[in-house]
Formats: structure tokens, sequence, C-alpha cells
């Protein structure tokens, strides 16, 4: 069972403004526009409030709202002020905002901001964008107008205990990758292997029961990941998309983009920032912005659920083992670039000394992956490994054990 907060209706909208505006949330949200005045005030579903007594302000250019102000807006049964952190209790739900500091804390599980909160004439102020995320929501910010949406569609809180089987499927899609995260009934797919029919991808979701996708990724715009994710955007709902950032000069690439465009679909930043889907936590880390090799700019993604770690780093390779080691101990790695020598060292895997690795190849490519080096380390490091030449792997977990199904 999920647990889901709904504050005061089902959708709740923030609306902030420095000038006279008007803020609006696009169709997709839920159609809302509200005319905001020339002072700082705050609406909730088109309801104005009373303005804050303190106004949002920039810093390092971002926008940093009052703490106290915003979650009064939200419905917060409590606010408190103790050991240099805010305490928020909002139905069975505590939250902690320590100052200075590049987390909040939710239900006693710590939810990574890519900004620390800050004390602001003594009072303790929130970067909209990173506070909005962390209650799994999303902030416009148009610079133009001054005038600043925060959309929180339905509050889901992770609990400490994870609840259902989580199952990690690394679909045999060839010489490729295509993963699902499966957990009751939310979805999510990072890349869509090399066949621009879909069919293996598509044919396995819909075995699986899937009937919408609650986060696509593609990790980075190589053929033999994004090919088949246009086909399935046509076979699914795809609630939102997060890429790396990265435009290609290629066909399959405009091909996605076009089909990201037509679904209307929540489209996350790339960078540092944490999304949740009920118990399940995806960390996206950032690493490098540019790189010679694309391969390297893959969308990285450690994934929590319970007390079980799953670290998927597309075809990432050396030039960002510097940010993979700082993860530490997972349960589950995805090797990198298919088991290529350009990754998957010793040195990072002597750091993260999985429970179960996983490389994802075609038989007889015409690569000679995985390396032989590689896969020696791999065994030399992980407790079991595993591979999708011929089979698609499936783990589980239900956030305390983990097992090969």
């Amino acid at each position: 069972m999920k647990l889901r907060v709904r504050l005061r209706k089902a959708a709740v909208v923030c609306l902030i403004a420095a000038s006279s505006a008007l803020a609006f949330v696009g169709p997709s949200h839920g159609a809302v526009v509200a005319a905001l005045p020339s002072a700082w005030s705050i609406a909730v579903n088109s309801a104005m409030l009373p303005p804050p007594e303190d106004s949002p302000c920039l810093e390092d250019g971002r926008l940093y709202v009052p703490a106290r102000a915003f979650f009064s807006t939200v419905a917060a049964d409590s606010i408190e002020w103790r050991d240099q952190s805010m305490w928020v209790a909002m139905g069975k739900n505590s939250f902690r905002i320590p100052a200075g500091k590049r987390f909040i804390e939710v239900n006693g599980i710590q939810i990574g901001m890519d900004a620390p909160a800050i004390i602001r004439n003594s009072r303790m102020y929130v970067p909209a964008r990173a506070i909005a995320r962390a209650l799994g929501g999303t902030m416009v910010w148009d610079p133009a107008t001054k005038a600043c949406s925060v959309f929180i569609p339905d509050l889901k809180i992770p609990q400490a205990g994870a609840e259902g089987i989580l199952c990690v499927s690394f679909i045999d899609v060839g010489q490729g990758e295509a993963i699902l995260l499966d957990l009751d009934d939310t979805d999510l797919l990072i890349d869509g292997g090399p066949d621009r029919t879909g069919s293996k991808v598509i044919q396995y979701l819909k075995t699986q029961g899937v009937d919408d996708l609650d986060l696509v990724i593609a990790t980075h715009s190589h053929e033999d990941h994004i090919n088949g994710l246009p086909a399935v955007f046509d076979a699914f709902h795809v609630k939102s998309y997060l890429d790396n950032g990265i435009p290609a000069a290629t066909s399959s690439f405009r091909c996605l983009e076009s089909k990201v465009s037509a679904e209307g679909c929540l489209r996350f930043d790339e960078g540092n920032q944490t999304l949740r889907f009920g118990a399940l936590n995806v960390e996206i880390i950032e690493t490098v912005d540019q790189a010679e090799d694309l391969n390297d700019t893959s969308v990285v993604a450690l994934v929590t659920y319970g007390s079980k770690r799953i670290l998927l780093a597309g075809d990432a390779g050396s030039a960002v083992d510097q940010y993979l080691t700082r993860v530490g101990r997972v349960d589950l790695y995805k090797a990198e670039h298919h088991g290529s020598w350009t990754g998957n060292s010793a040195a990072l895997l002597s750091v993260l000394q999985p429970d179960f690795s996983v490389i994802c190849y075609g038989a007889e490519n015409p690569f000679g992956l995985p390396d032989r080096k590689v896969a020696g380390v791999l065994r030399e490091y992980s407790g079991q490994v595993l591979w999708t030449a011929g089979k698609s792997v499936v783990i589980t977990t239900d956030g305390v054990s983990m097992k090969v199904q």
C-alpha cells in the first residue's frame, strides 16, 4: 500500500509573484490561471491567501521562499524551529529541513536537494525548485514576470518500511539496453533498446501488466539505447521524461524528441535531484556536463527501495567513476557500457561491492563484449554476475532482501 497525502485538494498549486503577472500551469497538470497582484502573494488552487510576512528572494540565481509561509500554505499541522532545523508535521508525516544542508528529511529518510536552506534576517528560506522536487512536485520560474508556479499533484511520502515487491527487469533486447522497474502500479523504464519497432520492449511491458509509465529515462542518445523509445511512446501513456539534456543530430533522437513533445508529459531537468514514486526513490546523480565520449554523459540513477540500493549508470565509463565511488556500497549494479573496458574498474567495484551485477549485451555481438578482464573484475567483487544475452534477467526485492527470480 502506498501512502498518499492529499493537500486540501487533489492538486495543490502555489503561485508567487513580485510584479503584476499571469502565471500558468499547463493543461497536462489541469489548467490553472491566476492573476497576481503587484505585491508578493500566494494562491492555492486559485484562492488568494493573505500575503506572507516575508518576501521571497533570489540567492545565487535561485528563487528562495520563506519556509514557514510555504508549509503553512500546503496545510502543515505544526511548524517549529529547534536544533538549527525547521520541523514540520503534516498528518502522519514529518519533515525536517536543516539550515545549510543540501537535503530535507522526510519521515526519517534524507532526500537530496541541489541547494541548501538558508537563514536570512533570522528566518529560514528554502529553494523553491528543490523543495518542490523533494515533495514530489515541480517548479517553473519565469524571470521575465517574476512569477513562480509550484505544482504538487499528489504528495507521495516514502516510508522507512517498504511495502510490496519491486521487480527490476533487464530486458533481453540484443546488443542494447532496456530496464523496467515495476512496483505495484508504479512503472519506470530506462532506455528502449536498439530495435526501432520496440517490439521486444513493448511485448515485455505488456506481459508485465504495464498500462502506463510513470517515468521514462533516456540515458543518452546512442541508438542501442533510444531506438525503441518512440514506439514505446506510441504504445503507452508516459507521465514524465528525463534525458541527459544533450541533443543529437540523428533521426532517432529527432523522432524521440517529437514523440516526447507530442505526449506533453512532464519533463525533468537533468542534474542532481531525487524523484519519488511512492516508496521508490530515484536519485539522479550529476556527473559531467560535457565529455569527448557521449557515453560519459549518460544519466546515472541510484534507485533506493527500503534498504536496497540499485546503481544504473548507462554507458558511463571511467571518466565518471569518481562520482560513482561516492555512492558507496550497493546491492545491485548494472555494469557500465555493456561490460566494456571503458568502465567497470576494480577501483570502482571494490567500493560498490554489489551482491548482484548484471551485464546487458547481445550474444555474438561485433564488439566482443563483455570484455574478458571486466568480467573477471565483476566476478571478483560481486556476489553473483548475470547477463541478458539470450534471456531477460529479473531481480526482485521487498526492500529487505533481494533475489533472482
